[in-house]
C-alpha cells in the first residue's frame, strides 16, 4: 500500500491541464457568467454601466502557470460607481456579482 507522500505528481500533465484550451474555455465561461450577473444587477439609468463591460483571459498566477480571467467595467465613471468618490459610497456590484456566482 502506498502512502500519499509516495505519490509522484506529474507536473507536465498538471501544466497541460491548467494551460490547456479547455481550461481557458472554462475560466472564460465563469467570467462571462459573472459579467452577465453584473449586467443584470448594475444600475441602469442610462445602460452604460451594463453595456460597457468585457471579459479577458490571460496567463497568470505566481508562476505564470494558469489561465485567469478578469471582468472589466470600462464606462468612464465605472470606478467611481464601484468604489465611491468623495463622500459617496461605492456600490461594489462587481464584487457582489462574483459573490453571487460563487453561490451558484
Amino acid at each position: 500500500m502506498s502512502r500519499l507522500t509516495d505519490i509522484e505528481i506529474d507536473s507536465r500533465g498538471l501544466r497541460d491541464l491548467t494551460m490547456g484550451p479547455q481550461m481557458r474555455s472554462l475560466v472564460r465561461e465563469g467570467a462571462e457568467q459573472i459579467e452577465a450577473i453584473y449586467r443584470a444587477t448594475v444600475a441602469k439609468r442610462t445602460g452604460t454601466l451594463a453595456r460597457e463591460t468585457r471579459v479577458e483571459t490571460f496567463v497568470g498566477g505566481r508562476e505564470m502557470d494558469r489561465w485567469c480571467a478578469r471582468v472589466i467595467a470600462y464606462a468612464p465613471y465605472a470606478a467611481a460607481h464601484e468604489f465611491g468618490y468623495d463622500r459617496q459610497r461605492g456600490h461594489h456590484e462587481l464584487r457582489k456579482a462574483l459573490e453571487a456566482w460563487e453561490k451558484m
